[in-house]
């Protein structure tokens, strides 16, 4: 700003217009107006995982029901559709090697035809669905069809939570050694509860 004659003077072009002042809802109104607007699409989304335990079930809430300012913090479906969970065991419900990826695409590249040619394990979205893997002329990985399940949630929650087991275990034996300083969570030996909590702590493959 400058100054003259006394007076303060804005320098142009900084001014908001006067239709947006008059149109623009408060900031609070405009959080529950987009989580209304949202919830209308979505009307349930698994917000949280209940228990510390692998096998610990999803809770559901409508949507509708969740604040708007912000006490729960929900992931856009969209973002869980996208992010793939491969685990390599023979079992669905058994976690063995479990790796996680931004999109199918990753997913699919990272894996070798025989890899699903042999059944050697599943795909899952971290939304709880299910992925079937198909191999095309080029010996390249594809996803040729997507299934929901009542329990996909719960599968790839028991997947992720012995992951991040796992990797609690190996910054564990690498702070012994000094290679890596623990936070106060992981020297509890507390993990994340919710499907979002744990993507986040183990990371992705790619």
């Amino acid at each position: 700003m400058s100054q003259m004659g006394g007076r303060l003077l804005r320098p142009l072009g900084t001014l908001p217009s006067k239709r947006s002042i008059a149109h623009r809802a408060p900031p609070e109104v405009e959080r529950e107006s987009a989580v209304t607007q949202w919830a209308a699409i979505h009307p349930f989304q698994p917000i949280a995982m209940s228990g510390s335990r692998a096998g610990a079930k999803a809770r559901w809430r409508p949507v509708a029901e969740i604040s708007a300012r912000g006490h729960h913090q929900v992931m856009v479906d969209g973002w869980l559709a996208d992010i793939v969970v491969v685990n390599e065991s023979r079992n669905e419900a058994t976690a063995g090697d479990v790796s996680v990826f931004r999109s199918a695409g990753e997913a699919c590249g990272w894996l070798e035809h025989w890899w699903v040619e042999t059944g050697k394990g599943f795909a899952f979205t971290a939304a709880g669905h299910r992925l079937t893997l198909g191999v095309d002329d080029k010996d390249r990985v594809t996803v040729t069809g997507q299934q929901a399940v009542p329990d996909g949630g719960e599968v790839v929650w028991g997947w992720l939570r012995a992951h991040a087991g796992g990797v609690l275990d190996a910054r564990r034996a690498k702070a012994q050694r000094g290679k890596a300083m623990l936070s106060r969570s992981e020297e509890r030996g507390e993990l994340p509860t919710s499907i979002e909590g744990l993507i986040a702590y183990v990371g992705f493959n790619s």
